[in-house]
């Protein structure tokens, strides 16, 4: 279970390599992953858990099971919840910040889909990185459209000085 809010961001390839930030926090993050890869492994289907950092305060964290159905017995159980939880307080406790200042992305695979031969692995070209960054600054211009508009219609009814609009993307 995947979401795709980027064009390259849901790779599997993307996913097995960490960001390049700094040594200290990698090395926080191999303990954190160590952590919940620990404490899952027992209670859970989970084989693995890996979590990276992708630029700062947003995480993705890949979550490996053996099979298919691990994960939809995973899910319905409310484990995902679970997981969640653990992990905001473990990236807390390590002092990468509380729930309200980071942000993870959980990505669900399978040993059994991946080894697949139509398995979900996809190397990212650099048309892909192209269209990423195309999709990504179409965005930002539309919302400096949305905020001229929005601006223009304020200032018939009070006068403002700027309006910005702040988005996120989905968690």
């Amino acid at each position: 279970m995947s979401d795709d809010t980027s064009e390259y961001e849901n790779c599997v390839f993307c996913s097995l390599h960490a960001s390049k930030t700094s040594h200290d926090t990698g090395t926080k993050l191999d303990a954190l992953n160590d952590n919940v890869t620990g404490y899952f492994k027992d209670i859970s289907p989970i084989t693995s858990f890996y979590l990276y950092e992708q630029r700062q305060g947003h995480y993705m964290a890949s979550v490996l099971f053996k099979k298919d159905k691990d994960i939809s017995s995973f899910e319905k159980s409310g484990s995902p919840q679970k997981l969640a939880d653990y992990v905001y307080a473990e990236l807390e406790r390590a002092g990468f910040g509380s729930r309200n200042t980071v942000s993870v992305r959980f990505r669900f695979e399978s040993s059994e889909s991946l080894d697949s031969p139509n398995g979900k692995i996809s190397i990212p070209t650099d048309e892909d990185f192209a269209r990423a960054d195309r999709l990504e600054q179409e965005r930002s211009r539309n919302l400096d459209r949305v905020s001229e508009t929005v601006k223009k219609h304020f200032m018939n009814l009070c006068p403002l000085h700027n309006v910005y609009i702040l988005w996120q993307t989905a968690r």
